[in-house]
């Protein structure tokens, strides 16, 4: 694996996330429904190299690409003209990762990859709402995840949550609770 300096340029911290969000505003509707979005990212790589190492450590997470927000929305069906506004039912967010980690067999080194963390439910009361996570290594050729493979991403996005009766167009089938032929 390719150890990494540990003054790897990129977003490495909340306030660091901060500012990447305020100059570039398309992040701003994947952070919008979180409180803390890196430490979301964080603790989602945090389960994701557990489950495939137990016993790791993720002791640095570090953005090291441009992340891609994604976000799927309807037609806001009860405001006055319909197509004016939408609603929000998923956000997912695609960031290249370069990760400082601590194993049991390998001790301290480092990683990269691609984390697609996926929000889902956000029409729906906060209890309801759904995170998942996809965490991609590559030592090999980790370039390969500095850009999202959009279909895979969408894909990811749309399998986590469903939308609700009320978001679809009145009188449709599913709207009206009927399943499509």
């Amino acid at each position: 694996m390719t150890e990494l300096p540990d003054d790897v340029p990129g977003i490495a911290s909340e306030s660091h996330f901060a500012a990447f969000v305020r100059r570039y505003q398309p992040l701003d509707l994947f952070a919008r429904f979180l409180g803390n979005p890196f430490e979301l990212l964080r603790g989602q790589a945090q389960a994701a190299l557990e489950t495939l190492d137990p016993g790791t450590v993720l002791e640095r997470l570090t953005i090291n690409g441009p992340p891609h927000p994604l976000a799927d929305a309807h037609h806001d069906w009860d405001a006055p003209v319909p197509t004016s506004r939408y609603i929000i039912t998923r956000v997912a967010l695609f960031a290249p990762v370069a990760l400082r980690v601590w194993t049991p067999a390998a001790g301290a080194h480092s990683r990269r990859g691609a984390l697609t963390c996926v929000l889902a439910n956000l029409n729906q009361p906060d209890h309801d709402r759904l995170v998942q996570s996809w965490l991609d290594l590559d030592q090999h050729t980790p370039s390969r995840l500095l850009k999202p493979d959009v279909d895979l991403l969408r894909s990811r996005m749309l399998s986590v949550g469903a939308w609700l009766p009320s978001d679809y167009p009145p009188g449709s089938p599913e709207g009206e609770g009927r399943s499509t032929p």
